[in-house]
C-alpha cells in the first residue's frame, strides 16, 4: 500500500514539473521595440522556478515571435500608460453610441488594443 502512494506522488509530481518550465523564460531582455508589433502581453510573476517577474512580448509576425522586456524599464512604463489611454478611449468610443448612418459610407476604423495577460501562479513556499 505505501509503495502505491509513494508511486502515486511520483507520478503526479512529475507531471507537475512537466507541465511548467522549470527555468525563467526571459534569459535576454529589450529594452523597446515598435508598438505596433505588439500583439499580446503576459506578465509572469515570480514562481517557485523563476525568482522575478518577466514580461514576454508576442510580436505581430509571420512567426509570431516572443521576446521579453525590462518590467521596470521606461518602455514598459510608458507602453502600459498608453495601453490605458487607448482602452479609456475606446471605452469612451463604444459608449457614445452609433453615429448616423447616412454620414458617412466609409467603415469605422476600431482601436486595436494588445491583449495584457497576467500569469496566475503564485510563489510556493
Amino acid at each position: 500500500m505505501k509503495i502505491q502512494l509513494v508511486f502515486a506522488v511520483v507520478v503526479i509530481g512529475a507531471a507537475m514539473c512537466a507541465s511548467k518550465p522549470l527555468h525563467c523564460r526571459c534569459p535576454k531582455i529589450d529594452s523597446s521595440l515598435d508598438t505596433k508589433l505588439i500583439l499580446s502581453v503576459k506578465i509572469n510573476k515570480p514562481n517557485s522556478f523563476c525568482g522575478k517577474k518577466e514580461v514576454l512580448v508576442t510580436l505581430n509576425t509571420k512567426d509570431r515571435r516572443l521576446v521579453c522586456i525590462d518590467p521596470n524599464g521606461e518602455f514598459f512604463t510608458n507602453f502600459l500608460i498608453d495601453l490605458i489611454r487607448q482602452s479609456k478611449k475606446k471605452s469612451t468610443l463604444t459608449t457614445t453610441g452609433p453615429a448616423p448612418a447616412e454620414s458617412s459610407t466609409a467603415p469605422a476604423k476600431s482601436l486595436q488594443t494588445p491583449r495584457l495577460l497576467t500569469s496566475t501562479s503564485t510563489k510556493h513556499d
